[in-house]
């Protein structure tokens, strides 16, 4: 049995080493950009959901505020302006309370996030 010669086992060795690395350059780029991509598609459902919500959120409160305002012009004028005083408020922290949950979601989500190499994104 005879040995191949020396050249041609260097360079299939140069060769494969070449081959794999940039094959795992390749990849490893590909991870990268797959992940960037799906960030920020979920930045901008998350966007998308908190518009939405923030209108539906106004719509609700428009629709309750008519229905306490037609409540309140039957009633007394101390009542109504009580009524009015209870609405306010509770529209406000009700506003407050629900971009509050909403904003530190969309910060974390728009917040760079460090790449690890060994986890796989999907």
């Amino acid at each position: 049995m005879t040995q191949p010669p020396r050249l041609v086992v260097r360079t299939l060795t140069v060769v494969f080493i070449t081959v794999a690395a940039i094959l795992s350059i390749v990849f490893m780029i590909l991870m990268v950009d797959i992940g960037e991509r799906v960030r920020a598609a979920e930045l901008e459902k998350l966007r998308v959901r908190e518009q939405v919500f923030t209108s539906l959120e106004a719509r609700r409160q428009q629709e309750q505020l008519a229905a306490m305002t037609t409540l309140a012009e039957a009633s007394s004028g101390t009542g109504r302006a009580h009524l009015r005083q209870y609405v306010g408020t509770q529209f406000d922290e009700a506003a407050v309370e629900a971009l509050a949950a909403v904003q530190p979601v969309v910060a974390r989500a728009s917040s760079p996030m460090p790449h690890e190499p060994d986890q796989a994104v999907m």
